[in-house]
């Protein structure tokens, strides 16, 4: 491939295919993207045919720019239930980190037709400009003890939030050249990242999606609240702060303003441990209790589409292969209902039934076998209970799986949900009788019939 033209090529995919077996994607993106620009002013019907060929089998390759870019740690990972999204995007990173040496090698050392500009162009078409960004401050970073960057590009990698866990990505190119490639990515595409993560974590949030989560420094989960609920933080005798209480806002999964102040989780978590401080959701349920369900309730442990109206939704969870994490996921109605001020309650009443029932799967088998009468009937020989929570406008049935796995489910129904089903049951009695075989119809006797009949 010479001159602007595709020697020997009958077609634009025969190109590609030929390119990516021979060079590698990354190296074929290159010179297919240097072609294509080339060719992009072209007059001649079969050429804008062929580069049309082309660019359609390019496409067709697995989509690597498409995978989200993780920046979190594995634990946090495990805990929020995307290991998956984790594990792959570690992946695409080495692949990211590997080709950004075979790009710029190309430029360097190549036969001087492709420069910086080739390098970047085919790098964030393969992987996304937020991915080749990623791997490069992790680089960066990396080397802070080695020192062989400037200290703007040191400043420059510690804009992005990267957790300890991604170390190098292993790209190989010198320091000195893959700093100057660094510097003419910022120059291109701007000097800071833009907030890519956060942004991207933010997108699509719904109410139940922005909750603020609250961990240990072993990232355990502890307690969640909405976004713009409060914290109390109660501080160790001696201290003189005492208990204070402080407004957090929603910022992305791992991050939240606190009283102001902008921390990750782990932070905050580690923070109040070194200090020997507490912390507490502000809003509590006081004195609801946890009942074994009523006769008659049995029907409000399952997932029951009939119930749509009033069913809230449900959170259905497990306590990790420890028995001492907290792993959850909600699962919504999409009817109208889920609201800031259920969010509020459902949190409250997940902290209170944590304290108790869901404290871990030790706690919840000991609290079941306490309560034998709480045994859902018609599970065979599983070991499964049901319980009821209360509170002023919702009720809670809570189903949990007493066995080796301790997995749980909570429902929610507005107060009216055992009213409504007690109406269904009324109208299915309803519809029996109209179903029912009809009587012969005697005429009713008329005033004077009555008065005969009297006589």
């Amino acid at each position: 491939m010479s001159g602007g033209t595709a020697d020997g090529y009958s077609s634009g995919s025969e190109m590609w295919r030929d390119c990516s077996e021979s060079y590698g994607q990354i190296t074929a993106r290159i010179m297919c993207l240097r072609y294509l620009d080339l060719q992009a002013q072209t007059k001649d019907a079969s050429e804008r045919e062929f580069c049309r060929e082309l660019r359609e089998a390019m496409s067709m390759e697995l989509n690597l720019a498409d995978v989200a870019v993780y920046p979190y740690s594995e634990k946090l990972a495990e805990l929020n239930g995307k290991l998956e999204l984790y594990n792959q995007s570690y992946r695409v990173n080495q692949l990211c980190a590997s080709d950004i040496d075979t790009a710029i090698y190309a430029c360097e050392y190549g036969d001087g037709t492709h420069d910086f500009k080739d390098a970047l162009a085919a790098l964030i078409d393969e992987y996304g400009l937020e991915r080749v960004r990623f791997v490069l401050a992790c680089e960066v970073r990396w080397d802070s003890v080695f020192g062989h960057y400037p200290d703007e590009l040191y400043a420059w990698a510690r804009e992005m939030y990267i957790n300890e866990d991604h170390g190098s990505y292993g790209v190989r190119t010198p320091p000195a050249v893959l700093g100057e490639f660094i510097a003419y990515m910022r120059d291109t595409t701007g000097r800071t990242h833009g907030g890519e993560l956060a942004a991207a974590d933010m997108e699509g949030n719904s109410v139940s999606d922005k909750t603020i989560q609250f961990i240990d420094s072993d990232y355990r989960e502890l307690f969640r609240i909405p976004d713009g609920g409060s914290i109390n933080i109660i501080y160790p005798p001696g201290d003189g702060r005492g208990t204070i209480t402080r407004k957090c806002e929603f910022m992305d999964e791992c991050h939240t303003r606190i009283g102001g102040d902008d921390y990750h989780i782990h932070e905050f978590a580690a923070r109040m441990e070194r200090l020997g401080a507490r912390y507490e959701p502000e809003v509590q349920l006081r004195d609801a209790e946890l009942a074994p369900f009523a006769a008659g309730e049995e029907k409000f442990f399952t997932y029951n589409r009939e119930e749509g109206n009033t069913c809230v939704g449900h959170i259905s969870g497990n306590f990790g292969n420890g028995g001492d994490r907290f792993f959850s996921n909600w699962n919504d109605r999409e009817n109208g209902r889920n609201t800031p001020e259920f969010q509020t309650e459902l949190q409250s009443v997940v902290y209170a039934l944590r304290q108790n029932v869901l404290k871990g799967h030790d706690a919840m088998l000991t609290y079941c076998k306490s309560h034998p009468e709480a045994k859902l009937p018609g599970e065979g020989n599983l070991e499964i209970y049901g319980f009821k929570l209360e509170t002023d406008t919702r009720q809670y049935y809570v189903r949990c799986f007493a066995e080796r796995d301790s997995r749980f489910t909570a429902f929610a129904y507005d107060k009216a949900a055992p009213i409504h089903e007690q109406r269904r049951d009324k109208q299915s009695i309803l519809k029996q009788l109209r179903e029912a075989p009809k009587q012969p119809h005697k005429p009713k006797p008329s005033g004077k019939q009555k008065r005969d009949a009297e006589l």
